[in-house]
């Protein structure tokens, strides 16, 4: 994984939790840590953009052979497919098993489809909707279809931050619906699962963080707004 210079950018939002936003040219997906007993990743990324990501980690002052988890929003490669290469140092990995069982099979196919392979992964955290705690950090888990069959997003109530993945983008954008699995009239009911959180930060797979409770509930609203009107389009 070396890599002398991080295309990821570094900020630390509040204590214990780092953004790690992608600045490359390919595709490529954010990061989340949260740090508790140990450091907790969230959406590693491709295989070959790793290094990336652990010099940004490095930088930020936190070991990547130090992490405790791998947790993954959904199995599209620019999410997933560097896990594996996190996992070599001893991180668990978590997934929904929706997830799991989807890129074991149809899921599979999209990696095809960009040349790669899915990633050979030993998923042994649940990410059930509910409540579970990885070294410490408690973290509610929602399940939220549409995008992918098994995706997820995270919501750490101590530092009201909600992991969105590729659920909700700033500026009103949303998950495309398009991959296999996917569905725009699901994505939409999983809006609902935002109800009521009013989280101060949003971490999306791609764009810029979000601050602030009205700049998130905005940009959230506007996201749906615009969901629905494809959803509902005549056309």
């Amino acid at each position: 994984m070396n890599r002398r210079h991080s295309q990821h950018a570094h900020e630390k939002l509040a204590d214990g939790l780092h953004f790690f936003e992608w600045r490359g040219q390919e595709n490529n997906c954010n990061a989340i840590v949260f740090e508790g007993d140990a450091p907790v990743l969230v959406d590693p990324g491709h295989a070959h953009l790793a290094g990336s990501l652990a010099a940004a980690m490095k930088g930020a002052g936190i070991d990547p052979a130090r992490l405790a988890a791998v947790l993954i929003t959904h199995g599209h490669p620019d999410h997933v497919e560097g896990a594996a290469a996190f996992a070599a140092s001893g991180a668990a990995i978590g997934m929904h098993p929706t997830e799991r069982d989807w890129l074991a099979g149809e899921g599979g196919m999209l990696f095809g489809f960009f040349g790669a392979e899915v990633p050979a992964l030993d998923v042994t955290i649940d990410l059930s909707p509910g409540r579970v705690t990885v070294a410490g950090v408690d973290l509610d888990v929602m399940h939220t279809p549409g995008h992918s069959p098994g995706s997820v997003c995270l919501f750490w109530e101590k530092r009201r931050a909600l992991v969105a993945g590729d659920v909700v983008f700033p500026g009103g954008a949303f998950g495309r619906c398009d991959f296999p699995g996917g569905s725009y009239k699901t994505l939409l009911e999983s809006f609902g699962r935002f109800d009521g959180l009013s989280p101060e930060y949003l971490l999306s797979g791609h764009g810029p963080a979000v601050r602030g409770r009205a700049d998130v509930s905005g940009s959230i609203e506007d996201s749906r707004r615009n969901l629905r009107s494809v959803v509902f389009s005549p056309w």
